[in-house]
């Protein structure tokens, strides 16, 4: 007997949720784990980058030069990595390193020393005691004298003088007796911009050098009044119609001056002085002065101011 047909009374479900009903209701994919050692080599394992590695050194042919036109490479080639920094750099930075540090190290002691010794030294000195040495300068006025003798006025006498500016030096030594007297010692050097014409003759004054002695008295603890005199060299040049003669004279110095102290290491000065030269004579000079013989003496006069500094 046929079985009837059961009819639902539900409407039949669309197909997408059909579908999206059956795949929520499946359970959750798990991911699946990969075992990398049945993996094959090439897979499993990553090749590293190679470190630093010397190629092979190209051998060159002695047929395979320049001429041929083949060209082999110089030498070895560095591949991978940078080429680390030669010894040799390195050593030059660290020399270089160490040689700044010894320059920087001498440097500062040599400001300490000075520093050291210039406060020592200011610290120390006394006006009108111990070693100086300053710079001078000031008038200057030579006097020459000719003595011809022979020819035809029989024997005569000419001059020639001119001023001139003088410049100098001078080191020098004090030694305070008391408080009262000041004995010392000096040396000088000076120069002068003197250059006399008469006529067809020319005077030239030169640099002159010597060294005196001097004695003073303290008018107060800063003020000096001295005298001094010494050994002084001069050298002259002559020149008549063209002939030239030169010559250094010895003389003797004598004059005095007065001297301030303007703080402890540094003084002012004004002195005179007058300087009397050996006479000389020449051949030269005599022919020509067309005479029998010619006989030349110098003398000077100087008003100088000078400043001096002690230590």
């Amino acid at each position: 007997m046929p079985q009837p047909e059961l009819r639902s009374s539900r409407r039949p479900m669309p197909m997408a949720m059909a579908c999206c009903c059956r795949r929520s209701s499946r359970p959750p994919r798990r991911s699946r784990k990969i075992d990398r050692r049945h993996l094959p080599m090439a897979a499993a394992v990553r090749r590293s980058r190679p470190g630093l590695r010397r190629g092979p050194t190209p051998k060159i042919n002695a047929s395979e030069t320049r001429d041929s036109g083949r060209l082999q490479p110089p030498g070895p080639i560095w591949r991978g990595v940078r080429r680390p920094p030669s010894p040799a750099g390195q050593r030059y930075k660290q020399e270089r390193f160490s040689l700044m540090a010894r320059a920087t190290k001498i440097a500062l002691a040599i400001a300490g020393a000075s520093a050291l010794f210039v406060g020592t030294q200011a610290s120390a000195a006394e006006p009108f005691n111990g070693p100086y040495v300053g710079v001078q300068g000031g008038w200057q006025h030579d006097n020459n004298r000719f003595t011809l003798r022979g020819g035809e006025g029989g024997t005569t006498s000419d001059r020639m003088s001119g001023s001139s500016f003088a410049y100098g030096a001078q080191l020098g030594y004090d030694h305070k007796l008391n408080d009262q007297f000041v004995l010392g010692a000096e040396a000088f050097l000076t120069g002068d911009t003197n250059k006399v014409r008469s006529g067809d003759a020319t005077f030239d004054g030169g640099r002159a050098l010597g060294l005196l002695a001097r004695a003073g008295v303290l008018a107060g603890p800063r003020t000096l009044i001295y005298a001094k005199g010494g050994w002084e060299n001069g050298r002259f040049s002559y020149a008549v119609d063209g002939i030239g003669v030169s010559t250094n004279r010895d003389g003797w110095s004598l004059g005095g001056g007065v001297e301030q102290a303007i703080t402890d290491a540094i003084s002012a000065r004004v002195e005179y002085r007058h300087t009397k030269f050996n006479s000389f004579s020449s051949s030269a000079l005599d022919n020509a002065l067309d005479v029998d013989s010619a006989q030349a003496r110098v003398n000077r006069d100087r008003v100088m101011v000078g400043v001096n500094y002690r230590f």
